[in-house]
């Protein structure tokens, strides 16, 4: 097993180290150093998952307002930012990432065929696949962070790239993502709002028929959604102690309270509907939000679903364990945060992960207590 780990890093660097020289060279030949002053067409690879897709939303505004009416087009690896980047209304086409290899190449074979005048990679995008991508694209010109401290192969192709923005590790994400702007302009903007999302009648519908279905009409309503991505245990408050503050907010509040179980949550299902409360579900993130926005309250671990609850006008309360609420917490106007302050050794994921705890005791998380998420809760709303 350690050779066969040891084999695969050795042949990224070899692969690092031959594709940098074939960078090197075509530089050398056949291309400036410096980046479009008006490109025609952007292609903005955003491929870690929904909550970094929200967290890149304004710097695609950005970019909107500084180059106008240049196609700007956009891939992400899930339907749910798609779904939500049409949305939003932010760029012209998305570009969905499939899973199946014949797919991903002729997804490569059309982008590469739109001639791309400039590439940027929205932050963070440690995949070495997609920093090489603008390569394999053919792209004029390229940005991106400076990745190097974190993935050390970056040295070899980083000529890439003619823009790269230093990482500031005390940074948001969103400002992170801004930063990219500073290529083009001295000054990159602040964050002041994210773009409004136009429901369609038909998720308004959804959210109609689902409250009619589970005679929700009146009185203080309260969504849950107890999951993360999958494999990030570090992330998630146990679903007990989410039955557990459910029961007590139903009681003193008289409110109803509705779980959300998106893909990643599904075993979670059976354990929420043992207690009898509401279960939210559907295919579309659009129908599930149209739902939320009516909620009094959001309560979730840091999740995609904690962002795109950013993008409506609620409360937000979030239990953090081990990723790091400056860097990613929820970018709205009434955000609490949760978290375990007894805990010496969190944040242990602030780039990559380095979780050293057991599994199944992640005490940073784990070790918040109902009584503390409850009394949050009460402090900090109106009802």
């Amino acid at each position: 097993m350690v050779f066969l780990v040891k084999s695969k890093l050795y042949l990224k660097h070899f692969l690092c180290i031959v594709a940098g020289w074939i960078i090197r060279i075509e530089i050398l030949f056949n291309r400036s150093n410096s980046l479009p002053a008006s490109p025609r067409r952007i292609l903005i690879i955003s491929c870690t998952g929904l909550g970094n897709t929200i967290l890149a939303m304004p710097f695609v505004q950005g970019l909107r307002m500084l180059f106008g009416a240049t196609s700007l087009d956009i891939m992400v690896a899930d339907g749910a930012s798609a779904e939500l980047l049409a949305a939003a209304n932010l760029c012209h086409h998305v570009h969905l990432y499939p899973p199946a290899l014949r797919k991903r190449l002729s997804l490569f074979k059309r982008l590469r065929h739109n001639r791309y005048d400039l590439v940027l990679l929205s932050f963070p995008t440690f995949s070495l696949l997609f920093q090489l991508l603008p390569w394999l694209l053919r792209s004029g010109r390229n940005a991106c962070h400076n990745y190097q401290q974190f993935l050390p192969f970056f040295r070899h192709y980083r000529s890439l790239y003619q823009a790269i923005i230093v990482v500031d590790e005390k940074a948001h994400d969103v400002e992170q993502n801004l930063a990219l702007l500073k290529a083009f302009v001295a000054e990159a903007p602040r964050f002041t709002a994210y773009p409004r999302l136009a429901f369609t009648e038909e998720h308004l519908e959804f959210a109609r028929e689902f409250f009619a279905a589970n005679d929700i009409q009146h009185g203080v309503k309260i969504a849950i959604h107890p999951g993360s991505k999958k494999g990030t245990v570090f992330k998630r408050w146990p679903v007990e102690n989410y039955i557990a503050l459910a029961g007590r907010l139903r009681q003193h509040f008289k409110a109803h309270i509705i779980f959300i179980i998106g893909p990643d949550e599904q075993d979670l299902c059976e354990t929420v509907t043992k207690d009898d409360f509401v279960v939210l579900q559907s295919n579309s993130i659009l129908s599930v939000l149209a739902a939320v926005k009516e909620c009094d309250i959001f309560i979730s671990n840091d999740s995609g679903m904690m962002h795109a609850a950013s993008l409506l006008d609620i409360p937000i309360f979030t239990i953090w364990g081990g990723t790091d609420e400056t860097r990613n917490s929820a970018s709205a106007s009434r955000v609490v945060n949760i978290i375990n302050d007894q805990v010496s050794c969190r944040p242990c994921v602030k780039f990559l992960p380095d979780v050293t705890c057991d599994p199944d005791d992640c005490r940073c998380i784990t070790g918040i207590t109902v009584d503390t998420v409850f009394a949050t809760i009460q402090k900090h709303t109106g009802l």
